[in-house]
């Protein structure tokens, strides 16, 4: 895409040498290196750019976090991703806040051997992670996943209610117990939660996302610990698959208040599922006072 800056019949050799370090001209070298289809080169000027003039940054990151969506782009931009590059944490910042699709971040950064290792991109990662997972890339977060600095990968094929108080992995791979004060979880103990709506209130109080490898447990299992039933409340356990054979196919448990206390329950989810969410569900009813439920000892097992 030409950006129509410049007089064509300029000589770039002699812009380059005369205004190396000028950023107006590192621009107009990208985007006739851009035009010539020689994409590492225009990379290489807009790097300059981005690094001479730091306040005109915004618009030349916007055209990146487009020119990503090309294979081609995205291999010319994987040797800047890392911690050294001044721009990195606004490149991320703005290819999500601006790209269509978070497919091509999300492809960039499973290209890398590590992400970069700084503490200002965490919000940018865990952005990346719940948005791909939101917008149905599964397949892909579980290869980005791994490759984000600081978590356990092993969240991605468990469901323990600890992952919850991890400060240093992302929802929906590690437990999302919500911020809303009206429905939600809160962890009681590492392996014990408690799940909660308020009257005339239903929905998701905890989600996660989990995938299976094969041959593993599909079964999901857990101790009711305390809950009582009234007043048309209901919690129960809702899994979704989101990848595999059974892409689609939910299965839900029965209502878990009127199981009784200090009882194992379980819920079996399909063999033809590699990945799936998991949801804990609660209607408040009519009750004056919150429903709530006490689990502990999630896990998958048989």
């Amino acid at each position: 895409e030409r950006l129509g800056l410049f007089n064509p019949d300029d000589s770039p050799d002699e812009v380059d040498r005369l205004s190396r370090r000028e950023g107006v001209a590192q621009l107009w070298l990208a985007d006739l290196r851009s035009r010539e289809g020689k994409v590492p080169e225009a990379l290489r000027h807009m790097d300059l750019m981005l690094r001479t003039m730091p306040h005109a940054t915004d618009p030349l990151l916007e055209r990146l976090a487009l020119a990503i969506q090309s294979p081609e782009a995205r291999a010319a931009i994987r040797p800047f991703i890392k911690a050294s590059t001044p721009w990195m944490e606004r490149f991320f910042y703005i290819t999500l806040d601006k790209a269509p699709s978070v497919r091509p971040l999300g492809e960039l950064v499973a290209s890398l051997d590590r992400a970069p290792d700084v503490d200002r991109l965490a919000n940018s990662y865990g952005t990346l992670i719940y948005r791909l997972a939101s917008q149905g890339h599964y397949d892909l977060l579980r290869q980005v996943y791994p490759k984000i600095p600081g978590v356990k990968a092993g969240d991605l094929y468990e469901v323990a209610l600890a992952s919850a108080g991890s400060s240093s992995g992302y929802a929906p791979v590690i437990w999302d117990f919500g911020t809303r004060s009206d429905r939600g979880g809160a962890l009681l103990k590492p392996d014990q939660a408690e799940f909660f709506a308020i009257g005339d209130v239903s929905g998701v109080a905890s989600t996660k996302v989990v995938f299976f490898k094969s041959g593993a447990p599909r079964q999901l299992l857990f101790r009711k610990l305390e809950g009582e039933p009234g007043e048309r409340s209901q919690t129960f356990w809702r899994v979704s698959c989101v990848l595999g054979a059974d892409d689609g196919r939910v299965v839900q448990s029965v209502n878990l208040l009127e199981m009784a206390n200090n009882t194992l329950g379980k819920l079996s989810v399909s063999e033809n599922c590699t990945a799936a969410t998991m949801e804990l569900m609660v209607d408040g009813g009519t009750r004056r006072s919150p429903t709530r439920v006490v689990l502990s000892g999630v896990r998958l097992g048989s």
